[in-house]
Parts: structure tokens; C-alpha cells; sequence
């Protein structure tokens, strides 16, 4: 039987990281995903380092990236 102190840290939920600076984006932070409507998968950033991200990826095709922005404050969700 498993004790609990051993089991729990498996239940903890990793935090995603910034694609372009590496670091961790906690969720009280804003966020953008870009997702590629032909490749599976999405790629994560902070809404600080999400711009020059913007400007690299859509630039060769803009018509297969999309972007989500997910703002912390619910109303503005």
C-alpha cells in the first residue's frame, strides 16, 4: 500500500514553459499558445516574450497559425 507522502508528489501538475525564454509560466501569469492548424502540439510563451515569437512564426505562412492569449483577470477572459 502506497503512503500518501510518496504518492503525492506525483500528483502535482507541471507548469508549462516559455518557448522563446525557457522559463516556467505560472498560472498567475498571462499567457499566448500558438498551435499550427497542420502540425499536432502548440507552443507556449509569456505575453512578454510572445511578440517577437509572433513576428518569427507567422511570418512564413500566416494562414496556419492561430493564437490564443489567456489572460489571468476572469472578466477578461
Amino acid at each position: 500500500m502506497r503512503s500518501w507522502r510518496r504518492a503525492a508528489p506525483r500528483r502535482r501538475h507541471k507548469q508549462p514553459r516559455c518557448t522563446s525564454c525557457g522559463g516556467h509560466i505560472p498560472r498567475s501569469e498571462p499567457d499566448v499558445i500558438l498551435q499550427n492548424t497542420e502540425v499536432a502540439g502548440r507552443l507556449m510563451f509569456h505575453e512578454r516574450c510572445a511578440l517577437p515569437a509572433f513576428q518569427a512564426l507567422v511570418r512564413g505562412d500566416p494562414g496556419v497559425w492561430s493564437a490564443t492569449a489567456r489572460h489571468v483577470d476572469a472578466e477578461a477572459n
